[in-house]
């Protein structure tokens, strides 16, 4: 059994700071304004780290396994989860959340005073990662990154 740290924890974070910033340049690329030369070379070499399975050849996005603690919400209900493994496209969130295939929700990742990351999803399957039930969401639309002083006043 592995011990799961805190330096382990900011390593998570890492990715899905990663993918943030890949599916926000991605959304900029498709929708304007322009990417900068800059922009175009980050998406670039993100593109490179974070695409396709060489493995399966079925993903158009690499999973990474996680243990990052969310927050999904539909409206006013929250509920809380983890997510298990993250790609550009998706996520598998461990959670009890009684939700269906099809329903939007937003996934808040990241800890209390941090700046969070607002992944807006569809859920996709409702299944088992090995070891829990969970939801197996695609990402539907440009995330949003919320500063840590937005996010302590929205949880009031």
């Amino acid at each position: 059994m592995s011990v799961y740290s805190i330096d382990d924890s900011d390593d998570d974070l890492r990715v899905v700071k990663l993918c943030y910033t890949y599916a926000e340049l991605s959304s900029r690329k498709d929708q304007g304004p322009p990417l900068t030369r800059s922009d175009r070379s980050r998406l670039h070499s993100l593109e490179q780290l974070l695409c396709g399975d060489p493995l399966r050849r079925r993903r158009r996005h690499r999973r990474i396994s996680t243990f990052v603690p969310a927050t999904l919400g539909q409206g006013a209900d929250r509920q809380q989860g983890t997510v298990t493994n993250v790609s550009c496209g998706g996520m598998f969130v461990v959670t009890g959340a009684p939700l269906t295939v099809g329903a939007r929700v937003d996934v808040r990742l990241g800890a209390p005073g941090e700046t969070r990351y607002v992944f807006p999803c569809v859920v996709q399957r409702l299944g088992y990662d090995g070891r829990a039930q969970g939801l197996g969401l695609v990402v539907d639309g440009t995330p949003a990154r919320v500063s840590a002083w937005e996010a302590d006043l929205s949880s009031n």
